[in-house]
């Protein structure tokens, strides 16, 4: 008696593992192309961003020279303006 129990037991488990088993392998495939579709939009995005960011032609560096502020860009362009300080008295 106590066989017939416990060979129904396992019985039941297994058949509870293989329904578990094959009822949770579920199609992932289209969750996951979604998810590397945006991620190659999201670096496509970038790209556009830094590929704009470069062409403003940022400032590189600034110096102060001769009363005169020079402004060099990462093109090569230099800037020079003298500030008007107002006042200041000596």
């Amino acid at each position: 008696m106590r066989k017939k129990y416990l060979s129904a037991l396992l019985f039941g488990a297994l058949l509870f593992a293989s329904a578990g088993t094959f009822t949770s392998c579920n199609d992932y495939d289209d969750d996951i192309n979604n998810l590397n579709q945006r991620v190659d939009q999201i670096a496509s995005d970038l790209a556009d961003l830094e590929t704009k960011v470069n062409a403003l032609g940022c400032v590189e560096s600034i110096e102060f020279s001769d009363g005169k502020l020079i402004v060099h860009t990462p093109n090569g362009d230099v800037s020079a303006a003298m500030p008007e300080c107002t006042g200041i008295k000596e």
